[in-house]
């Protein structure tokens, strides 16, 4: 079986060679990186959305350095990382009470008892899973996994998925490109969670959150969810 990571299934695994574009890729991947790291940090922030309450300005420093960026740098990756989680959409993933409020209405459509209904972060989700369908194994870390429990069992799993492209017009193009380009890996995750879970297809929830400047996507249907 061929060894296959969900972030090799965007686009349908289509990659432009050109000297250019894979020096701003590998640009964009080292933000990202960062970006990244700085995410997994977080389980949820208080209800203030004061981000330095989980990641602080020195120890953010410190995790981009190690990646090669200086002091300045950094810094301004940090400014523009608070105002990410700032964005009502982000905030909406990271605070519990707004997070709360955001799948009210997605888990009470589900069979399902609210009053022993119990959550759980999982960030960086390690995942591997047996493709038959195409004689490969799919593993790689999903960046945000919140899994519903009833009782002591999954029942339903929220996947979100961070990205950092730039979106110069937030609009129906732009919400059909993302959600056409990474639908391929979204599912890969949610076939591995529903095997790993033992959770439902149809109880798993994916979605993109565009941290430039603050969006949700909805990779299922056309739903969206953008800063006010």
């Amino acid at each position: 079986l061929l060894p296959v990571a969900p972030s090799q299934l965007e686009g349908g695994g289509y990659v432009n060679i050109g000297g250019s574009f894979l020096r701003q890729r590998r640009e964009a991947k080292a933000f990202g990186r960062l970006i990244h790291g700085w995410f997994e940090l977080i389980d949820w922030l208080p209800a203030s959305g004061e981000v330095s309450a989980k990641l602080s300005l020195e120890k953010a420093i410190e995790y981009a350095r190690r990646l090669g960026l200086n002091e300045k740098q950094s810094q301004k990756a940090f400014e523009r990382f608070v105002e990410f989680t700032a964005s009502a959409p982000a905030q909406s993933v990271l605070i519990e009470a707004e997070y709360s409020k955001s799948v009210s209405e997605w888990l009470g459509n589900l069979p399902l008892d609210p009053v022993r209904l119990s959550r759980e972060v999982r960030n960086e989700q390690p995942i591997a899973h047996r493709d038959p369908t195409q004689q490969r194994v799919l593993s790689g870390t999903i960046d945000r996994l919140i899994v519903h429990r009833e009782g002591s069992t999954p029942v339903a799993a929220d996947i979100i998925d961070y990205k950092t492209d730039p979106c110069a017009e937030f609009d129906e193009a732009f919400i059909r490109e993302k959600r056409d380009f990474y639908s391929p890996q979204l599912a890969a995750y949610a076939d591995a969670v529903a095997t790993m879970f033992r959770i439902p297809p149809a109880h798993i929830r994916k979605r993109l959150l565009m941290v430039a400047p603050g969006h949700l996507i909805e990779v299922d249907e056309v739903l969206i969810e953008s800063a006010s």
